[in-house]
């Protein structure tokens, strides 16, 4: 922005709030942010996207990371949006097949798959339901393991670590989080 003669302060300001984890904290975040009155908002999940627009119908919002952006009632269509939120789509039609087939081929012979969610993701919950599918049209088998507070992650991965001795190194785990 500098490089343009545009100073911070003078002529744009950046005012940011964060969520730490505690997804019910986006709706006052948003509030508040709302009160301020910004030029736009920008969300970095489609969570965060939720909640400013439920605070504003009239400030442009534009999500950098969002999924299912009809789904959520975020816009009426990817094509025309037609409310005040637009941005970039994370999730694409068939992208969770093909990344289950690349964890398969990184780890030949693997029949077996874990999955952490962020079950206060409700985007998690969609690509836990497309990984569920697509690893059961390539014949694998799923282990998801839930996952609440961050706090929850080191837990988690020990049930994964545990699953993949079970099946003696033919086991492949990822993380489905925004």
């Amino acid at each position: 922005m500098r490089e343009l003669g545009y100073l911070e302060g003078r002529d744009y300001g950046f005012l940011d709030r964060y969520a730490d984890g505690d997804a019910s904290r986006l709706p006052s975040l948003a509030e508040e942010l709302v009160r301020l009155n910004p030029d736009v908002i920008v969300a970095t999940t489609t969570p965060g996207a939720v909640a400013a627009k439920q605070a504003t119908a009239t400030i442009p919002i534009v999500g950098v990371n969002l999924t299912d952006p009809v789904g959520f009632g975020l816009v009426t269509s990817e094509a025309h949006p037609g409310t005040n939120v637009t941005g970039v789509l994370f999730r694409l039609e068939g992208l969770t097949e093909k990344q289950v087939e690349i964890a398969l081929d990184l780890l030949p012979g693997a029949n077996s798959m874990g999955i952490l969610v962020d079950v206060n993701n409700p985007s998690n919950m969609l690509q836990r339901r497309e990984v569920e599918a697509a690893a059961g049209k390539l014949g694998v088998s799923i282990t998801a393991v839930d996952v609440r507070p961050v706090d929850e992650i080191g837990a988690a991965i020990q049930t994964l670590v545990r699953r993949a001795r079970e099946h003696r190194g033919r086991f492949g785990f990822c993380l489905v989080r925004q």
